[in-house]
């Protein structure tokens, strides 16, 4: 069976260019975003959204039209759990793909990377039809796979009906698959817990440092004022004599 992909003339111009020419992003914008590229790497797509000059939406539409090819968004989406039947969750989520819902003739696929044909080689074969490539996002790949591994283990049973994903996914689903072992661990929740104990742990101890200071302070005057008088008696016999 022959992946088919749902192609559009591709843009060959960069992401950048894609964005700005849509109105997205201004040139500001673009030149900060290039800069931060340049003294750090990475995709210049990924580092506009961290930057909060685009969303991830408008970065995923622009990487459908460099590449030519459909792209779709899975939150709120209904998964057919025929589909997902027997192939391992671990396996899916290495290759950044999850089968949708039939469509047509054909099997309605989102890929992370849909240019990589034998990936959708292997489904097509495994389904016996076309399989059809829409581009989506990996982070919400991971998502619908880490929620379907909680709920079902490794492998989803076979069983007819739908499993709808959440409309928007919380943070503490954001998950990310291990290279070596390929169990699912934790990615951003963890640290952000960490960064609050952190924060908590700081404004304890500050807030304690601010205290002792302000007491030292106190018993510094108190024994000012009660010096006072007795340096004034002194001054006053001296006098007498």
């Amino acid at each position: 069976m022959v992946a088919r992909l749902r192609r559009r003339e591709p843009d060959d111009r960069q992401i950048g260019a894609i964005l700005l020419s849509a109105g997205a992003i201004t040139d500001p914008e673009l030149a900060r975003a290039l800069l931060v590229q340049k003294e750090r790497g990475g995709r210049l797509g990924e580092i506009l959204a961290s930057l909060g000059c685009v969303s991830e939406e408008d970065v995923l539409r622009a990487r459908g039209l460099q590449l030519g090819v459909d792209s779709i968004r899975l939150s709120g989406f209904s998964l057919d759990l025929g589909l997902l039947a027997g192939l391992p969750l671990e396996f899916l989520g290495k290759r950044r793909l999850l089968p949708l819902r039939l469509c047509g003739n054909g099997v309605e696929v989102a890929a992370a990377d849909p240019m990589r044909e034998e990936d959708l080689q292997f489904l097509g074969h495994y389904y016996r039809r076309p399989v059809d490539a829409r581009l989506a996002s990996a982070k919400e790949i991971l998502v619908a796979l880490t929620l379907l591994a909680r709920r079902y283990g490794d492998r989803v049973p076979d069983r007819r009906g739908e499993e709808r994903l959440p409309p928007r996914p919380p943070r503490q689903y954001f998950f990310e698959t291990g290279s070596r072992s390929g169990s699912w661990r934790r990615g951003r929740g963890s640290r952000w817990l960490l960064a609050a104990l952190l924060l908590v742990l700081w404004a304890v101890v500050s807030n304690r440092l601010i205290f002792a200071w302000v007491e030292r302070q106190r018993d510094g005057e108190a024994r000012e004022t009660r010096g006072a008088p007795a340096e004034s008696g002194e001054i006053d016999k001296a006098r007498g004599r």
